[in-house]
């Protein structure tokens, strides 16, 4: 089997800002995909109210959620299990069963695994937790602007 060998720092940049930019796109491609094929999707969502409630779902979820499941849980099972596929997989079937109460649809627990996939992949490949808590942050953010969007829209 061969392997992508990256000739230069140069390369190795170009690599990490190409999965940095897709990590970027992928919540607003899935969102997407979600409204376009199951048009009441958002319509599970409510958008935060106050301040609180918005610091809690932009600053103070992601970070405890990433700390518990790609700090703790992750390092934990890569170790225990010693093959990355499955440990990742099973991580984030626990995560998405985790979000099971904000929405019980099918849908969305498929996009919470996908994306939990991309989170641990960023641990995985960086090795530093504040690349999925800025993600995570950020998948959070457009999705309550795509509510937003929905809300206004559809009145």
């Amino acid at each position: 089997m061969t392997t992508l060998q990256l000739k230069s720092v140069k390369d190795k940049i170009k690599v990490k800002h190409l999965f940095l930019g897709f990590s970027l796109l992928l919540p607003i491609i899935v969102g997407v995909i979600a409204v376009v094929f199951y048009p009441n999707y958002l319509s599970h969502f409510t958008l935060p109210h106050t301040l609180f409630p918005l610091i809690l779902f932009l600053i103070i979820s992601p970070v405890l959620e990433e700390v518990v499941f790609r700090g703790l849980f992750q390092d934990f099972l890569l170790s225990w299990l010693n093959n990355k596929f499955i440990a990742i997989g099973l991580l984030n079937i626990g995560f998405a069963v985790f979000h099971y109460n904000i929405n019980h649809d099918p849908t969305y627990m498929f996009l919470v695994f996908c994306c939990g996939i991309i989170l641990s992949v960023q641990k995985l490949k960086y090795g530093k937790l504040i690349y999925p808590i800025f993600f995570h942050a950020y998948y959070n953010l457009s999705f309550m602007f795509m509510h937003l969007t929905y809300v206004l829209w559809s009145h």
